[in-house]
């Protein structure tokens, strides 16, 4: 479910909505298998299973770098002997799959991309804010508790907190079917990587602080602030991941626990330092202000993202506790911020915690420039190796 289907240009059917699809240049069986063309570098995580390849799932991205390197070994077979540009292995693949690019606004089964094709009428207009369609279709029996929900089992109350309509989410909660309790609120949908999201989830990810405010009220107490998703991903790490400073303040103010981690040992300064959102809604406190819709891939509002959690943390030593932590698998905030080419915020966190804290290898022997290199951003790993990260 994408709850933020008419905000910010985000999809239902993979980023390569965006910027085009390519297809892989090497394989025969999955020939019409498409990655999105601006996850070149995503790295894939196989889900595994006796599955027939054409049909394997995958936990993240669908980047056509990683998937050359997980099913096409350099030096096997077509490796061998591609040369396309001057360049070969995988970069010469890469360079043949764009040259057959899908453009833009195509979605994976070649279609003009709707991200509302197949919507009951009730999901629709909650996502629209119209607050009289929907009173129009509980007077005609809805019940948007069980009825007309998504592929992903979420509800119109989803669909209006993600959308920012209180109004909406209002008449749902108060004038719908039967008595809705927090229980209903707080459940969660099952589908894809976002199973488990409520609608604070919703509200805190698309930066709908309105919503999250409403949401946070005395009458919904039992709706709790770190209320996990299925993997313990909590609201605040969304807003973060999402550079909302309104909402997360709005959060903090709740109770949210900075230091609270999911699943993989993430806590808040992780989330913040994966930030790559285009766009903010608000400037944190003692943060400079980003421009909207800002194209810069540097890292500027990861670090500010960063700012934001040393501000919220209170005091230098627990600020140092979260930004030097690490998550499950070893990495720190600087591996993640090398993961996703967020150079600025590299280099603070190199700077302002040292080689040791931050930049120490992860449990598989990875400092973050070799995260970077491994994630497809050449120039931050030739500067991260230039300081010895």
């Amino acid at each position: 479910m994408a709850l933020a289907g008419i905000i910010d240009g985000a999809t239902t059917t993979g980023r390569g909505v965006d910027d085009g699809w390519v297809k892989c240049p090497v394989c025969v069986a999955e020939r019409d298998r498409r990655f999105a063309a601006n996850q070149a570098a995503r790295k894939l995580i196989v889900v595994p299973g006796p599955r027939p390849m054409w049909r394997k799932r995958f936990a993240r991205g669908r980047g056509l770098r990683a998937h050359l390197e997980t099913f096409h070994r350099p030096g096997q077979g077509h490796w061998a002997s591609s040369t396309v540009d001057g360049q070969s292995g995988v970069d010469a693949a890469l360079i043949e799959a764009e040259k057959e690019k899908i453009h833009a606004g195509i979605d994976r089964n070649g279609l003009v991309f709707d991200p509302h094709r197949g919507l009951h009428p009730g999901l629709l207009a909650a996502a629209a804010g119209d607050l009289s369609a929907v009173r129009t279709l509980i007077a005609q029996g809805w019940d948007w508790t069980t009825q007309g929900l998504d592929k992903h089992g979420s509800t119109a109350a989803e669909w209006a907190a993600g959308n920012g309509h209180v109004d909406v989410l209002d008449e749902l909660i108060n004038r719908g079917p039967g008595a809705i309790d927090t229980s209903a609120l707080a459940a969660r949908d099952t589908g894809g990587t976002r199973g488990g999201r409520t609608v604070l989830h919703w509200a805190a990810r698309n930066g709908q602080t309105a919503v999250v405010s409403y949401l946070l009220a005395d009458r919904f107490s039992g709706l709790l602030v770190d209320v996990p998703t299925g993997d313990g991903t909590t609201p605040l790490h969304l807003a973060l991941y999402g550079a909302h400073f309104d909402a997360a303040q709005a959060l903090l103010d709740a109770g949210a626990d900075l230091a609270r981690i999911n699943d993989w040992g993430c806590a808040a300064a992780h989330w913040a330092s994966m930030c790559t959102a285009k766009s903010v809604r608000a400037t944190p406190p003692g943060a400079s202000a980003a421009p909207a819709d800002n194209d810069s891939d540097d890292g500027d509002l990861a670090l500010a993202c960063l700012q934001w959690v040393i501000d919220a943390a209170g005091s230098p030593h627990a600020a140092a506790t979260l930004m030097t932590a690490r998550q499950k698998t070893g990495r720190t905030p600087m591996h993640k911020a090398a993961q996703r080419g967020n150079t600025a915020a590299c280099l603070f966190l190199l700077d302002s915690y040292g080689h040791k804290a931050v930049a120490g290898p992860d449990d598989q022997g990875n400092v973050p420039s070799d995260v970077a290199a491994e994630m497809g951003h050449p120039a931050l790993a030739e500067l991260l190796r230039s300081r010895h990260a």
